[in-house]
């Protein structure tokens, strides 16, 4: 009597598998997407005086007294990348004191800093003030392909009129970035 209580279970077992196998039977099909890329966009920033090269300096000034403001330069920021540069910043003036007997000529001279219109004031300091250095003078954006002119002067202030800055002479670079 065991024997057929386990055969007439292992019956049934064998019979619910079977079913579950048909149950669950179902059909497939594939297909495929193929050529996918992807590819990063770039960021490629120049700067350059108006239809000048890049290497060619902004400012170019000698013989200049208390008093003296440059004629507005031109100033082109090109993006040539493939991507907008939603953010265009001065990131730093580094100066050369050209003759250190003389006075601080850096903390002397003032860069304005204009929009293209040449009369909207976008920032003004000394070219040794720390507000150059930390990427806050923000100048706009630049699309991919595109270039936007800026405006800018350099004003050698009637205070300045102690004989300390006699002869004295200041090099800059001025440090643009462009950010994504």
């Amino acid at each position: 009597m065991n024997t057929k209580i386990v055969l007439s279970t292992l019956s049934i077992l064998a019979s619910l598998a079977l079913m579950a196998g048909a149950t669950f039977a179902s059909f497939t099909s594939n297909a495929t997407n193929s050529g996918n890329t992807f590819a990063a966009g770039s960021l490629t920033f120049t700067v350059s005086p108006d239809g000048q090269t890049a290497s060619t300096p902004i400012f170019n000034v000698s013989g200049a007294l208390p008093g003296t403001t440059t004629p507005l330069q031109t100033i082109d920021l090109h993006n040539g990348g493939s991507v907008t540069a939603s953010h265009v910043v001065i990131a730093g003036i580094a100066l050369t004191d050209n003759n250190l007997s003389s006075g601080d000529l850096g903390g002397r001279l003032v860069l304005n800093i204009y929009q293209s219109d040449g009369s909207t004031l976008i920032h003004s300091a000394a070219l040794n003030d720390t507000s150059w250095n930390n990427g806050s003078v923000d100048l706009g954006s630049v699309t991919a392909g595109g270039t936007t002119q800026i405006k800018a002067s350099i004003s050698f202030p009637t205070d300045s009129t102690d004989n300390l800055y006699q002869g004295a002479s200041e090099s800059f670079s001025i440090t643009f970035q462009a950010q994504q």
